[in-house]
């Protein structure tokens, strides 16, 4: 026998930003055992689930050994589906509505670029948060910490001087062994402009949403 509880998702404003000013939210719904029992370090972390059951007579009779320097917690699902739904990922959302935002720049062709996250059915908890980072201080739960991208501004413009001089490298070799027809040369001299641009194009874009273009086949 499982529960069914009505709750809110809050959805950041965008995705990998820890904003959550536009009070945006999806409506979504836990669909599990009233009583969920995780085990909970000296920390406050919430580690992991021991059992689940509709009664606490049920958990205890189902609960895996507490590990040492852990406490057994019980959440209720029917007052905190958040916490349950989070824990035990038994929730469902219904389809959501992808993320899409003009970058305010152009491809080639003039057209307007766009970035497009897709936000999946019954896994936005996960794309939100990071597992493992619900914590429990104070007799109350704390929001888990937002999942933002694991690739920081610096290191991705960094990470532009050694793929530019990598073209460069096979521009050398070239000329040297002369065995690109003058198409691909071409088409990897195109591509290294490309790359030495990127930052200066696309300064005002966050560098997660930056529409690559795919290395040239030559």
């Amino acid at each position: 026998m499982t529960v069914s509880v009505a709750f809110n998702i809050e959805m950041p404003n965008e995705p990998y930003v820890d904003d959550f000013s536009n009070g945006d939210v999806h409506a979504s719904t836990y669909i599990g055992h009233k009583f969920v029992s995780v085990s909970v370090d000296a920390d406050g972390w919430v580690i992991s689930v021991l059992s689940e059951a509709d009664t606490e007579a049920g958990l205890v009779e189902q609960a895996k050994p507490t590990p040492e320097n852990h406490t057994a917690l019980t959440i209720d699902g029917t007052a905190n589906p958040f916490e349950a739904s989070y824990v035990s990922r038994k929730y469902t959302t219904g389809a959501v509505a992808n993320y899409t935002e003009n970058l305010g720049t152009t491809d080639d062709n003039g057209d307007p670029e766009t970035w497009e996250y897709t936000w999946h059915e019954n896994g936005i908890l996960s794309q939100i948060y990071l597992h493992g980072t619900l914590k429990y201080s104070g007799g109350a739960f704390q929001k888990p910490t937002m999942r933002i991208h694991a690739f920081d501004q610096a290191s991705f413009n960094a990470s532009m001087g050694p793929m530019s001089a990598g073209l460069q490298e096979a521009l050398d070799a070239d000329s040297a062994n002369q065995v690109y027809s003058a198409e691909q040369r071409q088409a990897i001299i195109d591509h290294k402009t490309y790359v030495d641009n990127i930052t200066t194009k696309y300064a005002a874009v966050k560098h997660w949403k930056v529409p690559f273009k795919p290395m040239p086949h030559v």
